[in-house]
C-alpha cells in the first residue's frame, strides 16, 4: 500500500505535530507551576510542625547544696515522654510549675522558653525518657 502525501497533508501533519508539542511544553509549565506551589505551601504550613518545640512542665528544681524554689540550677522537667533532666547554662531561672518549650527531645545546649514568664535561657539536657524515680535519682546524683 502506497501513500501519496503531497504538501497540503505534510503541512496539516506539521501543524498538528506542533500544536501538539506545544499542548505538552503548556501542560509541563502548568505541573511545574502546581510544584513550585505545592513545595512553598508546605514550607508554608508544614514547616512549623517540623520545628516543632515540645512542651513541659517543671516539677522539680535543685541547687548544688540545696533545695529550693527561688533559684535552680539543675531541674526536671515532665514531658509527654516522660522526664528530662536540664542544667542551666545562662537566662531565667525556672521554677516549679513553670511551663517551658524547646527540644526536649535532644541531649546537650538547647533554648529552653519559659512560657510561663515569656522568657528564654540556655540549657544543658542531660537526660530524656526517664521515668519519675530515676529523675529524681539522677538529679540529686
Amino acid at each position: 500500500m502506497h501513500y501519496i502525501i503531497n504538501e497540503k497533508h505534510f503541512v496539516r501533519m506539521r501543524s498538528q505535530i506542533n500544536l501538539n508539542i506545544k499542548m505538552i511544553k503548556r501542560v509541563q509549565g502548568i505541573h511545574m507551576k502546581m510544584i513550585a506551589c505545592a513545595s512553598v505551601l508546605f514550607l508554608m504550613v508544614g514547616m512549623p510542625f517540623l520545628t516543632y518545640a515540645e512542651e513541659g512542665l517543671i516539677v522539680k528544681v535543685f541547687n548544688d547544696n540545696f533545695e529550693t524554689t527561688t533559684y535552680c540550677q539543675k531541674f526536671v522537667i515532665s514531658t509527654r515522654q516522660g522526664f528530662t533532666i536540664a542544667g542551666l547554662l545562662g537566662g531565667c531561672f525556672f521554677f516549679p510549675g513553670d511551663s517551658v518549650s524547646g527540644d526536649l527531645n535532644s541531649f546537650g545546649p538547647i533554648d529552653l522558653r519559659n512560657e510561663t514568664w515569656h522568657l528564654d535561657a540556655r540549657v544543658w539536657i542531660e537526660a530524656i525518657w526517664l521515668d519519675k524515680k530515676e529523675a529524681i535519682r539522677k538529679l540529686y546524683k
